[in-house]
């Protein structure tokens, strides 16, 4: 049997990327969504009245 590399990914702090383009910085409470050149920018925000889970299920239903 032979070893294989630890995921780099699996225990990294801070951001997380994920399959769409989408980072969620669970420290900083930031949502990043994928902008129209590729650049991550951060979601609108809604005055404190959207947690970032909340602008993730929005951004997603739209897409």
């Amino acid at each position: 049997m032979t070893a294989t590399a630890p995921d780099p990914y699996a225990a990294a702090p801070g951001p997380q990327l994920v399959a769409t383009g989408i980072v969620l910085d669970a420290q900083e409470r930031v949502l990043l969504l994928p902008g129209p050149a590729g650049e991550m920018l951060p979601a609108a925000s809604t005055g404190g009245a959207e947690t970032p889970e909340q602008a993730l299920a929005r951004h997603l239903a739209a897409v």
